[in-house]
């Protein structure tokens, strides 16, 4: 994903402001020695974007926004009829090592709702009344703003997905490997990262260490199987990796609050069952 890091010294001049369609989408754009930027939403079909100084193609769906800055020569090109809606300012800027207003180059919404086309159709309307409306001049910021906020919670968002993944994958072999002893390595090593990257997420997602988490899987599988089952603690330890009965009821009670012999009682057998 390209993005653009940017700190803003002087005011936008909106060079212009319009819709366009056509059937024949097909135009090179020259790197241009001013500071200019862009933002455009494709409406109707797509748009393949080409950068001839390193061969890099990028497919636009519909329903997307474009962000341009003009440093690098390109060509916009599509094979059928294709519709923007777009918007081109002059403005004075430098690109940012770290903080400044985040644009994306591409941002796409698919079906979903696009909140940047309302803001970018109110512009044209207002530069085309107006020419150089300072209100139009207003919206260009805000839409630049909206637009770094939009991406950077879809960045997050994709984030946390990615972390969750890993979680989930985690959580998985544990519950498969329960049985056998089980090291924070091994569960790293099964999902190709580092252990202390592994510790970090079930500290920030599930809200316990690794190895409380394992605790807690055992225990919930002792006391499922003490009470649908019948083990006694050796038994039912045995079968989740934990061979010490002194141990597997210390932590019982650590974990639940209450001994095995405790959870016994609430058990009613058949043959004890109230007529």
């Amino acid at each position: 994903m390209i993005e653009y890091k940017l700190y803003f010294y002087s005011m936008p001049q909106i060079h212009f402001a319009h819709r366009f369609g056509t059937h024949h989408y097909d135009i090179h754009f020259p790197a241009e020695q001013g500071k200019c930027i862009e933002i455009a939403c494709v409406l109707r079909g797509g748009c393949e974007i080409c950068y001839p100084d390193n061969g890099q193609q990028i497919s636009v769906p519909e329903n997307s926004v474009i962000c341009t800055l003009f440093e690098r020569p390109r060509h916009h090109f599509w094979q059928g009829y294709h519709e923007h809606i777009t918007v081109s300012c002059l403005i004075e800027y430098t690109h940012a090592v770290s903080g400044g207003l985040i644009l994306p180059h591409v941002l796409s919404f698919g079906k979903d709702e696009n909140p940047i086309l309302p803001l970018l159709e109110q512009l044209v309307i207002q530069h085309t009344a107006y020419n150089t409306s300072p209100l139009a001049t207003g919206m260009l910021w805000e839409i630049m703003g909206k637009l770094s906020v939009l991406y950077q919670l879809g960045q997050q968002k994709e984030q946390v997905t990615g972390q969750m993944w890993y979680v989930k994958k985690a959580q998985d072999f544990i519950a498969a490997n329960i049985a056998m002893p089980i090291r924070i390595a091994d569960v790293a090593d099964h999902l190709d990262i580092s252990p202390g990257y592994l510790s970090h997420l079930f500290t920030d997602i599930v809200g316990q260490t690794v190895v409380e988490y394992i605790n807690n899987v055992r225990i919930r599988r002792v006391e499922e199987l003490i009470l649908r089952t019948g083990l006694d603690v050796r038994q039912a330890g045995a079968q989740v990796g934990l061979y010490d009965p002194n141990y597997v009821s210390r932590l019982f009670r650590k974990i639940k609050g209450y001994s095995i012999s405790q959870l016994r009682k609430t058990v009613v057998h058949p043959s004890e069952k109230p007529d």
